[in-house]
């Protein structure tokens, strides 16, 4: 559904049927996870049962994963209305007023909806990412919650973007007047840091816990000889972490040492950071990977490409998913089409 298209509308959700799903995937989850660990407990000198055992900790990761999220379930989503011409949104008995306050809508994507006993939200954010109000959307793989979700992304979040986007039209338009032919577009350095923090440690301590876990001295399980074994199937596993973690790092500080921490438009040219590129030497210019879509979910990173008569570059946009960085590509998106337009 395109931006332009949305009108006013309401969307009603079918609350016993999300729960009623949900509760049978927790209780499927742990008779699962019991059912593949628990016979190595009884019968520990039994070796085929050992294969199961590796299953049996997926099973049970996905499963513990999961539940703190069922909490949600309090705060079911039973009703969306969109009032297009005030540029308002009421989330059950609560409004969000675009106009007002700057609000981001997410609901849980990527990997995580596709975890078998996954818990889906809807998250009401303010512009420090801060979550103002969280609404239970259903399980990650039930057609029911998985079609709510689309209709949230077509119509909610398509919604807050049409406005986020005509607000940023008529920003640059007022800076491009007052600011005598120049608009400056800045992207939050400090913001593009700590959300790789968030990304980079939870990766990479999760495999340092597993690597220290999994070196316990004997001590400490030398009555349990399942144990063992069990500890060894660990840290198996903690290596390719730590080291997808340290990929992860190498890559950012790659793409960070090309941040566009400061760019200026104007009439005949463009300045990024210290460069500057004359607009006739400039064969085309275009932004990839920054989101400009109504899922403000995304695990990419945003780009922007600049190709001139003597050489290609790229500046990095910040990741696709940093709320602080969405605004001043929005905002870029547009300098850069009146830019154009003005020059054309």
């Amino acid at each position: 559904m395109s931006v332009v298209e949305i009108k006013s509308f309401a969307i009603d959700v079918d609350v016993k049927r999300l729960k009623r799903f949900q509760i049978r995937n927790i209780l499927l989850g742990f008779l699962l996870a019991a059912a593949l660990m628990g016979p190595v407990f009884v019968f520990p000198d039994n070796p085929v049962l050992f294969v199961l055992v590796p299953f049996g900790i997926l099973v049970l990761s996905l499963w513990l994963w999961s539940i703190p999220s069922v909490f949600v379930l309090r705060n079911p989503l039973k009703r969306i209305e969109i009032f297009a011409g005030e540029g308002k949104v009421r989330i059950n008995d609560d409004c969000y007023d675009l106009k007002e306050k700057t609000v981001f809508f997410e609901v849980d994507n990527g990997l995580f909806k596709c975890l078998p006993f996954s818990c889906t939200k809807l998250k009401a954010m303010n512009d420090e990412r801060k979550t103002i109000k969280t609404y239970y959307t259903g399980s990650g793989t039930n057609k029911y919650a998985v079609d709510l979700r689309k209709t949230i992304a077509d119509s909610l979040m398509g919604f807050d973007q049409f406005y986020k986007n005509r607000l940023s039209v008529e920003k640059v338009s007022d800076e491009y007047a007052d600011g005598f032919g120049v608009v400056k577009i800045e992207f939050p350095a400090a913001s593009i840091r700590k959300e790789f923090y968030k990304i980079g440690s939870l990766v990479t301590g999760t495999g340092a816990v597993a690597f220290v876990y999994s070196c316990l001295p004997e001590k400490f399980h030398e009555n349990e000889p399942g144990i063992p074994i069990m500890l060894g199937y660990l840290r198996i596993l903690s290596y390719p972490i730590m080291i997808m973690g340290v990929i992860l790092s190498l890559v950012f500080l790659a793409s960070y040492r090309k941040l566009a921490r400061k760019i200026e438009i104007r009439e005949g040219s463009i300045k990024i950071n210290d460069e500057h590129f004359l607009k006739e030497d400039i064969a085309s210019i275009a932004m990839i990977g920054d989101n400009n879509n109504p899922d403000y979910t995304g695990e990419g990173e945003a780009w922007l490409i600049l190709r001139t008569r003597k050489e290609n570059r790229r500046f990095y946009l910040g990741q696709a998913r940093n709320t602080k960085c969405f605004e001043p590509r929005v905002k870029l998106h547009n300098a850069l089409n009146r830019f154009f337009r003005q020059n054309n």
